[in-house]
């Protein structure tokens, strides 16, 4: 890969003047706005360069042997499966060379990039072997007694992950022409490395049973023990059972409703557990540091590498979901025109690992290790639709899913004193904590005459003090109802043929969703960053104070309820055209079938977010244990519209 690419780069992309060239008139690169931070160079060969090769082995052996001589519809099947990667990274960073360029006198100033560290030239080797081993087998009966239908199987399985680095890194290469380590200097080198380890063992069975296709109902459970917890708490149970009835096969219901050809009522209950956690949290852990702020003296202030210790929680076990389910399942009409499903389901995450904050006062200094004590819910609704009807030489379908779900933290061990309206319990896991607004500042007057903070004047933020001080701090944050993950989600499929022609769309959407537009703005106080263009237009200037949209460019990205913008939208996510020739033409060269078709992903969308440069569906997923306060980053790779054609050929 040429240039040290890395995710500051489309933040440069955001930041760069359109009006900046790549090369100035006399042929020399452009530092653009800072440290020579030009998009075009910084993926050019000029920084360095970040080579990786990755080598990848997925070998898998697996047998099934049915056993009809010891019990008719027994078998025993499993596998062996081995994934072995081995990653090398060779990264190279060089100082270059770009120019400023002064339009009235025609000069051109040197600037040397301030690549880490700045002005010399570094080369670093990681070599990363990672190894995954899964064994699986499964004993399993399917038999029918008559109108009794049993399925069931007992099961084994045991995944163990271990992983080993070594890392170099040395600076001051005699030359970037030989990017070896030996070639570096000893000073402020680094050589070190690590190896982990992780790994599963389960045991595992289920039973279903069926009466007539009519009756249904699964048992399972699991016994799943992980490396992540404790020999006292490794282990964990997890049942689940489901019961189904196909009430449409009652001679009651066949002989009264007509139009309804199947209808099936289901309920599920289970329990699960999970083990992404952490590791060795129940052990006391020790890193290894020589960083000057951890080390300890001794005699006359002689410095020596120190052992910083992690607090342990002998205690620590599963996080458990408890999941309830009821739905029904329905086809109407004829032929199954119509089919319907729906759900509402009911999860209750417990044992959640979180830091007793509430426990031990901030201002102590003190950190206690997670334990098992978070709880949230998450519950809401499925539905989908779906409708198909042929007539003659033509075929159409539409349609239609919807979920609506809403979480909320039933505990969270929250810091004592924190304002009430700040507390996170009953709001959703990922809410956002801002400050209230009335819009901006546009006299000196208004700021005279409220509550602001030191510095503030036309232009500014105008914050609400919540608290009723008299001042602006941060006890004036408050807890939003709504959050960047929407309550609502939904798709809709479109289709129809003729003759072979045929056009298929997909359209996708979300709603009650709020989403921070402070990365885009630069998210930070010194306004470094170009402006992006709506904030340009309609930011606050002196001769504009009174039609201005937006604050001033400087001081004012704090997470505020201003900067949330509603992140609903829907977008046409795929459509192809498609024509399938006729089957005769091509028969006689040995081909069944032959279709012509040209597609596109991502084609438009309807939403409020993009005059701001933001993919609605951009989101970071906040876990319980970490309140939201900020924007999120949105500088990633952006969504990408894609046109294809192509001709699908069946023998």
């Amino acid at each position: 890969m040429n240039g040290v690419f890395d995710s500051l780069f489309f933040f440069n992309i955001y930041g760069t003047a359109p009006t900046y060239p790549v090369y100035w008139p006399n042929g020399s690169l452009d530092n653009c706005y800072q440290e020579g931070e030009n998009p075009y160079i910084e993926n050019s060969s000029l920084p360095g360069y970040n080579h990786i090769t990755n080598l990848i082995l997925n070998p898998k052996l697996g047998f099934d042997v049915q056993l009809p001589y010891v019990v008719k519809g027994l078998s025993l099947s499993g596998y062996a499966a081995f994934d072995y990667n081995i990653q090398s990274t060779k990264k190279l960073t060089q100082p270059y060379v770009a120019y400023t360029h002064d339009r009235v006198s025609g000069t051109y100033s040197k600037v040397t990039a301030t690549n880490s560290p700045p002005g010399i030239i570094t080369v670093s080797q990681d070599e990363n072997v990672a190894n995954q081993n899964t064994v699986f087998m499964k004993l399993a009966f399917d038999r029918q007694f008559a109108k009794h239908g049993i399925n069931a199987f007992v099961g084994y399985e045991q995944s163990t992950y271990d992983t080993r680095e070594t890392y170099a890194y040395r600076q001051n290469l005699l030359s970037s022409q030989l990017s070896q380590i030996f070639t570096g200097s000893a000073v402020n080198q680094v050589a070190t490395g690590y190896e982990a380890q992780d790994g599963r063992e389960s045991y595992l069975g289920k039973v279903s049973y069926n009466y007539d296709n009519k009756y249904l109902a699964d048992i399972s459970v699991r016994y799943n023990g992980s490396f992540n917890f404790p020999s006292t708490s490794r282990w964990g149970l997890f049942p689940a059972l489901s019961l189904g009835w196909r009430i449409s096969d009652e001679k009651f219901f066949k002989n009264n409703i007509k139009v309804i050809e199947n209808f099936k009522l289901r309920a599920s209950w289970g329990l699960m557990g999970s083990d992404a956690v952490a590791q060795y949290l129940f052990l006391a852990r020790y890193t290894f540091t020589t960083d000057p702020v951890n080390n300890v003296y001794f005699g006359d202030y002689n410095l020596i590498p120190t052992l910083l210790s992690g607090t342990a929680n002998p205690n620590i076990t599963w996080e458990k979901q408890d999941s309830k389910n009821i739905g029904f399942d329905a086809s109407l009409l004829s032929n199954n025109r119509l089919n319907v499903s729906f759900d509402a389901f009911r999860f209750l995450r417990r044992d959640i690992l979180a830091q007793p904050s509430a426990s031990v006062p901030l201002y102590t200094g003190l950190a206690l290790p997670d334990e098992n004590i978070g709880k949230s819910l998450n519950r809401g609704i499925d539905l989908s639709v779906n409708y198909n009807e042929r007539r003659s030489k033509l075929k159409y379908n539409i349609g239609a899913n919807f979920t609506y779900a809403k979480s909320k933290i039933i505990f969270r061990d929250e810091a004592a004193g924190i304002p009430k309206w700040q507390k996170s319990t009953g709001y959703a896991i990922d809410s956002w904590l801002v400050y209230e607004t009335k819009g901006i500042y546009h006299t000196q007057a208004e700021v005279d005459n409220s509550p602001h903070l030191p510095g503030a004047g036309p232009g500014d933020l105008w914050i609400k003090d919540i608290d009723r001080d008299g001042q602006i701090t941060s006890n004036d944050l408050v807890r939003t109802p709504e959050s960047a993950t929407p309550h609502i989600v939904y798709g809709i499929t479109m289709g129809v043929e003729y003759k072979g022609i045929a056009l298929n769309l997909l359209w996708s959407g979300q709603a009650i969703a709020e989403q921070s537009i402070i990365s885009q703005v630069g998210g930070g106080s010194s306004g470094s960053v170009l402006p992006p263009q709506w904030l340009y237009d309609g930011r606050w200037t002196a001769a504009n104070p009174i039609k201005s949209i937006y604050p001033r460019f400087y001081n004012n990205f704090i997470p505020s309820d201003f900067w949330l913008k509603n992140a609903a939208f829907i977008r046409l996510k795929t459509a192809e055209l498609s024509y399938t020739l006729p089957a005769n033409i091509f028969a006689k060269y040995g081909f069944s079938k032959v279709r012509v078709y040209i597609d596109g992903f991502n084609l438009f969308s309807f939403d409020h977010l993009k005059r701001y440069g933001i993919d609605p569906e951009a989101n970071d997923f906040i876990d319980i244990s970490t309140p939201r306060t900020g924007g999120n980053n949105n500088y990633t790779y952006p969504v990408t519209r894609i046109y294809r054609f192509g001709v699908n050929i069946e023998l």
